[in-house]
């Protein structure tokens, strides 16, 4: 099952200090799921506007965690797997971001503000929380 999911990840990044987020219209409240029952999103960058990067994907190149930019938006059933992302449990209310095709999560490792590193990808990632 495939869904889109506009600004997850964004919204956990502002969680830890990164960014300010306002979800745009159609946003959804995305569900927990397993590896073996999988919810798969696209997710994209909280931006609104092309002066701000709008229209951002998020995508695992190996274990880097990148962004392309679809004009039109990109649709989650047509999405490959390097785009596609599930929340899986982590317990305490948390979860894990985990990438369809890498199979591994999203890892805010040792980033700062002030640090000007990436957030990655890694086998035992970071556990995000999702505040409406």
């Amino acid at each position: 099952m495939k869904k889109t999911l506009l600004s997850l990840l964004m919204s956990g990044l502002c969680l830890a200090g990164f960014a300010q987020v306002t979800p745009p219209a159609g946003a959804v409240r995305p569900v927990v799921s397993t590896a073996d029952e999988p919810v798969w999103y696209v997710m994209t960058s909280s931006h609104q506007t092309v002066e701000d990067r709008m229209n951002r994907y998020l995508y695992a190149n190996g274990s880097e965690l990148l962004t392309e930019q679809y004009s039109d938006g990109l649709d989650p059933k047509e999405a490959a797997e390097t785009f596609l992302w599930r929340l899986e449990d982590a317990g305490d209310g948390l979860f894990y971001l985990v990438n369809a095709a890498a199979g591994l999560q999203v890892d805010r490792g040792n980033v700062t503000d002030a640090s000007n590193q990436h957030i990655t990808l890694s086998s035992q990632g970071t556990a995000w929380e999702l505040v409406p």
